[in-house]
């Protein structure tokens, strides 16, 4: 059969009485455990996300990537350094200072660089 008359085709109307029950009886026998599990699953923390930003939180205002290493390793990030600086950097949460050094950003800095980019 080709695509035109896939399109064309109607359903009976048992057909749509079918699935409409089926559909009926699933909420009916499941509707309260998937509830209970969209509950759990929202107030439940992404835990990578949770770790950068303990992670982030931690580091001084000006690190180095050993400094990071080290902060990774105590608090179990098991992603790689460099990565997760070029994360930040796009999100302009820090930026380079010389030497191997990073700086985190102000937000108040960040907010007025985007302020002076739109005038």
């Amino acid at each position: 059969t080709s695509r035109a008359s896939l399109a064309a085709v109607t359903l009976s109307p048992f057909s749509i009485w079918a699935a409409e029950r089926i559909l009926a009886n699933v909420l009916m026998k499941f509707g309260d455990q998937y509830n209970d599990l969209i509950e759990k699953s929202e107030s439940i923390p992404h835990q990578r996300r949770t770790k950068t930003v303990t992670l982030f939180e931690s580091l001084p205002e000006e690190f180095t990537i050993t400094d990071l290493h080290k902060a990774m390793m105590a608090q179990g990030v098991k992603q790689r350094e460099r990565g997760l600086l070029l994360t930040w950097q796009r999100a302009e949460f820090v930026e380079p200072c010389g030497n191997c050094r990073y700086r985190k950003v102000n937000q108040k800095q960040k907010k007025q660089r985007k302020n002076n980019k739109k005038q």
